[in-house]
């Protein structure tokens, strides 16, 4: 749903300015939100042009600036998921599963309320005081930048307007201050290059200024999240299951150690990662393409096998293991079976050639021509040679030469 990154960066300077220790120094302002931990009760929900529907109802959790987690109930059970900058944990219904991912929760947090708090890191300067879409404001350059300057709300602490040079960054086009049953709260009307962009409602807790509600529109609908009775006094990751931080820096050091081509270190940074979290079944897809840089088959087979046991619908191991299979022409037949599953799950050329491939093999040379001329249309210029030398294959069984 984010509408841009470009857009979102700048939109969402307006709503921050430093967690607590981002800028130093006696001119300094105070923060409108300055928690290094916190939790809340969330709900949100997607309006379109097929009615209204609950996304989420559930838990929220965050620690500044890189650990978020959400929890909900659904029909299949509880959905737990766990992020470290992009690297999440997913349980659902029990099933646990570990990648490189973004949850569009964690985004929007992220990107509307503290991810570029460094963009005024360093001093600020005062440069006087004057009033902005009816609030009285102190205004400050940034004493790195002259070019940068800063609008923010007395009473409020937050940014309202901020320039560089003659460009507007961000502008809060509306401002709306009132109090409710649940105490103060600001509703603002931001704008970025004159589009609204969001409307973010702020309420007053004991501790700080906190999101309420943030509202979003674009071509899927309008989205309302909503944040309820906060708590800024438990850090959740110290009753985190798996350390991602731990993980994701493994998973790295994985990747280094495969690009230098260092085997043996590539296999025991897997097995720490196994020992850490031994439902992350894509280390022995890890492990498996270590063993293909071996020429280990055994290692290959046993590799893509356990991955398939914990994910049956990897159309990745699904593919990699059938096209093995092909290359040394054991268990066609299943290896055709896991080749057209793959395709069934995504249509893609290389998955396309492996059935191709493996049609050609039993002799069904119509359908294998029909699918490998398809996967020729789609496929990236590195797979080309491949698939026209399986292609060539079957015209000559055809009798059509090359």
């Amino acid at each position: 749903m984010l509408t841009g990154r470009s857009i979102l960066t700048a939109l969402c300077l307006v709503l921050v300015l430093g967690v607590s220790g981002l800028c130093q120094g006696e001119t300094q302002p105070g923060y409108w939100f300055d928690q290094q931990y916190g939790q809340a009760r969330v709900a949100a929900h997607l309006v379109s042009s097929d009615g209204e529907r609950l996304l989420l109802d559930g838990q929220f959790r965050f620690k500044y600036p890189d650990d978020f987690a959400v929890d909900y109930p659904t029909t299949e059970g509880q959905v737990v998921i766990s992020g470290h900058k992009d690297f999440v944990e997913l349980n659902a219904a029990g099933e646990v599963s570990y990648g490189y991912d973004q949850h569009w929760l964690f985004d929007y947090f992220r990107a509307y309320v503290y991810e570029p708090a460094s963009y005024f890191a360093g001093s600020l300067e005062p440069a006087g005081t004057t009033t902005l879409v009816g609030r009285p404001v102190d205004r400050y350059y940034s004493q790195g930048d002259r070019t940068k300057v800063l609008w923010l709300d007395q009473e409020t602490g937050l940014p309202l307007l901020i320039r560089e040079g003659d460009v507007v960054v961000a502008a809060v086009k509306g401002y709306t201050a009132g109090s409710d049953t649940t105490g103060p709260y600001n509703s603002l009307e931001l704008e970025f290059q004159g589009e609204k962009t969001a409307v973010l409602t702020l309420v007053r807790t004991e501790e700080t200024w906190a999101p309420g509600k943030l509202e979003l529109e674009d071509s899927t609908g309008r989205l309302t999240i909503e944040f309820f009775e906060w708590d800024f006094s438990f850090d959740f990751t110290t009753r985190r299951r798996v350390d991602l931080q731990e993980l994701r820096t493994l998973n790295e050091r994985f990747f280094d150690e495969y690009s230098a081509e260092n085997w043996a270190g590539a296999l025991a940074v897997c097995q720490d990662m196994l020992s850490l979290a031994p439902n992350y079944w894509n280390v022995y897809l890890f492990q498996a393409f270590v063993y293909e840089a071996l020429g280990d088959f055994f290692g290959v087979v046993e590799n893509y096998q356990q991955v398939l046991m914990g994910e049956p619908d990897n159309v990745v191991a699904l593919n990699n293991l059938a096209y093995h299979y092909m290359l040394r022409e054991v268990q066609i037949e299943k290896a055709i079976s896991m080749a057209e599953r793959a395709v069934a799950l995504e249509r893609q050329a290389i998955y396309l050639d492996t059935l191709g491939y493996g049609y050609y093999l039993v002799g069904r040379y119509g359908e294998a021509r029909e699918l490998l001329e398809e996967a020729l249309l789609y496929a990236p210029e590195e797979g080309v040679e491949e698939i026209r030398e399986h292609l060539d294959l079957v015209m000559q069984a055809l009798g059509e030469g090359e």
